[in-house]
């Protein structure tokens, strides 16, 4: 999902520097949250910044086997903390649309939304 970007992707925690921590496995119980819950991140909706040291979860109990699912939800919850919304647009990871093959990142603007379009903030 972010082989495009200028982002590195490792399993070693960074000696320095702002990084994202993303934590995957487990289930929302685990944080207190409802069960179906995919994942959970930080956003700022209101200034857009990147969340310096966010951590994020991706809970891959509930998703089930299926890597892609998990690395779809994984590039959701990662770029949370990078400020993207959810948009209404299927074939984005950034979507909770479903039905439409496999997600990519698209490079076109579009509406914000979850399972309807709404004013992005």
């Amino acid at each position: 999902q972010f082989s495009r970007f200028n982002v590195t992707i490792t399993d070693v925690r960074p000696s320095s520097g702002e990084y994202v921590t993303a934590h995957m496995g487990g289930s929302p119980d685990e944080l207190g949250l409802p069960q179906g819950v995919g994942g959970i991140a930080p956003i700022d909706s209101f200034s857009c910044n990147i969340i310096p040291r966010a951590i994020v979860y991706i809970f891959s109990d509930v998703l089930g086997g299926s890597n892609e699912e998990n690395c779809e939800v994984a590039a959701q919850e990662i770029s949370h903390a990078f400020s993207l919304d959810h948009e209404f647009l299927c074939q984005d990871p950034m979507t909770y649309l479903s039905g439409c093959g496999n997600k990519t990142f698209q490079d076109q603007t579009v509406q914000c939304g979850e399972f309807s379009p709404r004013a992005c903030p």
